[in-house]
This record gives structure tokens, sequence and C-alpha cells, in this order.
């Protein structure tokens, strides 16, 4: 080896020797360098690209930055090193900016506690509010309060989020306070990279600050009576006033038997059926769209409030029935050799399978409220949680045909061969109806006042009862066009009844009034 080359080598190793030393010093001032690079962490910065004004490492460099030419050394682009008057000034700025955001923080957390109050007493005044007739009054009371319950845990998760945020920027302004207290104010490269990704953070902080403090104003949680209380049975959905309120139900009204106003059928055809149409089942979403389970297609149809098909989702069997569980998921029962899979469904984006149980035996229905799902098995209802666990059974001591869980109360209506039953949330026979023949029923919906319709699959019509189970009469038959219905769901939105027929591609729309 030359003298030269010797000479070389030398320099190289103590230059290295120099930057490991110098770095070593540096992760005893902080574990967690101000030099190291945001991307790769595991790299310093070294290089100022004075086209981007970013400071980068070396793989940063290679990798993003190749083409630019205006790449200088850190080390001499920061050869001036901040004044003492900038970092004094950076410091008031940082110190202020945290300020700014623990007093907001603050702000934020006494309107959860005011939030919280308001709705206590809400519910509160809701619940002394009762005077006049008794299934309408409780059945208010019970919708006041669940809305009551969605609008606090909505308003609350939006305060949470906003304290979140504020805290997440507390952290970084804590971490580059703890950094300015222990940076080597001798490395002028040190100094120049605390100060510019400090303003960095406080530009992000000064720009959530002024949007945090923009949405100040929020609706309140308040509960007053409606001075109509005399009427309030016969033309209000809810009887107080919020203003926040937006019910999309039609008003409560005394049972009746509706009458057909107007009629049309929609197409249910998807791409890709390769048989004709047979829903078996159908299922109303809180937004209004529909779910169709098609035995004979194996798939679940999804249909907007137009009845148009919006999304379709193959099954790996034949399904028997689909009901909506909440918050986005949906259960259908399937065929699966001699016993039943039931399947969740997830309804976000596009309809996709989440997860799965299988029960040893055939089932013909399945219900839900409440996370339970009521599942019709040998003429035992079974009821699962969402979790897949068994957790009752009911025995009403007859063969049970079909079920139907009210929307209130998560009252079970039960039909038999000889008439109706129904079983309360313990399993307990209420109510019985002995009499009616019900031995071709198909299905069981409910409307928004606790009224029954049956659609019955021989004489090709759909009969309604009321919620004291009272036959009140056919509401569509066969000279409407209806034969074999073997599915129909009651549209909240639009005071409709949606009728699905054997084999047949379209389903019947009937407005009602």
């Amino acid at each position: 080896m030359s003298s030269d080359e010797s000479y070389s080598v030398k320099m190289k190793n103590g230059s290295a020797t120099s930057v490991r030393n110098a770095s070593s010093a540096r992760s005893a001032a902080s574990d967690d360098s101000l030099l190291n690079c945001d991307v790769h962490t595991n790299e310093e910065m070294t290089v100022l690209c004075r086209e981007h004004d970013m400071m980068l490492c070396s793989k940063c460099v290679f990798e993003q930055h190749s083409a630019c030419t205006k790449l200088e050394s850190l080390r001499s682009a920061c050869s001036h090193a901040p004044k003492k008057d900038d970092l004094k000034k950076f410091g008031k700025d940082l110190k202020d900016m945290k300020q700014k955001l623990i007093k907001q923080k603050k702000n934020y957390e006494d309107e959860m506690k005011r939030l919280k109050e308001e709705t206590v007493k809400a519910e509160k005044e809701v619940g002394d509010f009762r005077k006049l007739i008794d299934w309408v009054l409780d059945r208010m009371e019970r919708k006041g309060k669940e809305y009551i319950k969605k609008r606090y845990e909505s308003l609350n998760k939006a305060l949470i989020e906003e304290v979140s945020r504020c805290e997440e920027m507390l952290a970084q302004l804590d971490s580059l306070t703890v950094h300015n207290k222990a940076t080597n104010d001798t490395d002028p490269i040190e100094l120049c990279v605390k100060v510019n990704k400090g303003y960095q953070v406080i530009s992000r902080s000064r720009q959530l600050y002024s949007k945090l403090k923009s949405n100040n104003h929020r609706e309140i949680v308040k509960f007053t009576v409606d001075p109509k209380v005399e009427s309030f049975a016969r033309g209000l959905s809810w009887y107080g006033k919020d203003k926040t309120y937006l019910s999309c139900e039609p008003p409560i009204t005394f049972p009746h038997l509706y009458q057909v106003k107007g009629q049309n059928q929609f197409d249910i055809r998807a791409k890709g059926d390769k048989h004709v149409c047979s829903i078996v089942s159908m299922c109303q979403v809180d937004d209004g769209t529909m779910l169709l389970a098609d035995a004979a297609n194996c798939c679940i149809k999804q249909v907007d409030v137009l009845y148009r098909i919006v999304d379709t989702l193959q099954l790996p069997g034949e399904p028997n029935a689909v009901c909506y569980v909440d918050k986005g998921m949906a259960a259908v029962l399937l065929k699966d050799g001699s016993g039943s899979i039931v399947q969740f469904l997830c309804l976000e984006n596009k309809l996709h399978h989440l997860k799965q149980f299988s029960i040893p035996k055939l089932c013909q229905e399945i219900e839900s409220h409440s996370s339970f799902l009521y599942v019709l098995c040998d003429g035992l209802i079974l009821v699962y949680t969402t979790e897949c666990e068994i957790s009752k059974t009911f025995d009403i001591g007859k063969p049970v045909q079909h079920i139907s869980v009210c929307v209130d109360n998560g009252s079970i209506y039960a039909t038999t061969k000889n008439g109706f039953v129904v079983i309360n949330k313990d399993g307990a026979i209420g109510n019985e109806v002995v009499g009616d023949s019900v031995e071709t029923v198909y299905c069981v919906t409910m409307d928004t006042n606790n009224q029954l319709f049956l659609s019955n699959y021989e004489t090709h019509c759909v009969v309604q009862y009321n919620h004291d189970l009272q036959t009140l009469g056919s509401v569509v038959s066969q000279n409407m066009g209806i034969k074999n219905p073997q599915a129909v769901v009651f549209d909240r939105l639009h005071c409709r009844l949606v009728v699905a027929m054997k084999f047949k591609n379209i389903i019947k729309v009937f407005d009602l009034k």
C-alpha cells in the first residue's frame, strides 16, 4: 500500500470515528435524535434539497431526489447557526402554542361534561312526561331515549376525536420542548434542524388550533314538551320537540286496515343470474335500502330506495332468510347439508362476507333485535349473540312455523298451525290467538305501529293484523297480481308493502294509506 493510500485510509477511519463519536453524543442528549430522517428512522439527514426545501438522508436522495440539481451538504447549508434571538422567539412560539391547545382541550372536556348533564336531564324529562295513551306513550318514550342516547354518542364521539387531536399535537410539542432543552447548542446542524422541524410542527399546530377554534359551536341536546300534546297520538312521530331531531318515519296513526292507493313492479334480475329469481326473504336497512335473499341464484341482492339493484353477493349455499342486524351488518341463514350456517355480511361500500358459525340442524328463519339473533330451528327459537355464542333457547311447547321480532321492544311474534303466539324477551308466552289457520304463511313482517302482515302462499294474499293480533283483513290479493307470495316486507320509509313471489323476476310494491 502506498503512503498516499495509507494516509487516505487513516483519514477515512478518523472521520468515521468522529462521526460515531458525534452521533453517540447526540444520542446521549436524546434517545430520539432530531437528525434522524422522518422516513428512514435509522438514517441521519445529511443533504439539503433547495428545490423542495427538504432535509434528506442518503436513502431519500437516492430514492426520490436523484434528479434534483440543487442538492448540497447539510453541514455546509447550516454553517450559520440560528441566532440567540431566533432561538428565544422559537421557544416563546412553542410555549404559546402549547398553552392554546391546553386551553382548547379544557374547553372540549367542559363541553363533554355539560353534554352529559344535558343528556341526563333530557332523558329524565322524557321519562317524567307520561300522561297519555299507554301503548303509544311507551313506544314514544323508548324512541325518544334511544334518539337522545344516539345523539349524545354522536356528539360525544366528535368531542373525543377533537380532544385526541389536541393530545396528539400536544405530544409533538412536548417532544420539541424536550429537544429544545437537551440540544447541544454548539452543534449548528442540530440547531438548524431543531428550529426548522420545530416551526413545521408549530405551523401544523396553528392550523389545527384555528380549525378547532372555528368549530366551537355545537348543537345542544334538549327535550321540550310539544304544546300539541292532546293530539300527538295522531300527528306526531315523537311526543317532544328537538330541533336536532329528523325522523324519516311516518307519523303514528291509530291501527286501521291499510288501503292500496297505487302499485308498481320492479325488475330484480342481476347480471350473472342463471335461473328465474326466487326471493325467499327480504329485510330493510336503516337507510331505506333492502336486502333480498335469492334462493334460486344463491345470492343476496341489495336494492336502493327506488328498488333498483345496486349490489349483489354470491353465497356458498342456498339462503333461507336474511335480516338486518345493526351498524352496517346483516345476517343470512344458509342451508348446509343437514345443517345450517349463519353468515354475517358487511353492508358498507360493497357487500362482503365477515364471519360465520354453524348450527347442526336445518333452520328456517332468522331475525335480529338489539344485538341478538333469533333463529327458528325445528320449532325451537335459538337466541345467539352477534359474537356467535348461544344465549337462550325458547320452547313454547308447540311447533313454530314463522317468526317476526317487534322492532320496538323485541317481542317475538310466532305463527303456529292454529294461530299466533307472542313471546317476550325471556321466552314467556304473552298474548295468544287461536283459530286463524296460517298453515301456508311464508313470511311475517311488521309496520311502525306493530301491526302484522302475513303472506299466505296458497290463497295468494297478504293479511293484516293489528297490534292486539286481531284480523283487520286482506291488504293485497290475487286480483292485484299476487300469486304464491313467499316474502314480504313493510317499507317504513315510504309506507309501502313490498311483495316477492315464487319464481318471479319482479317484486311488486304497493303504496298504502
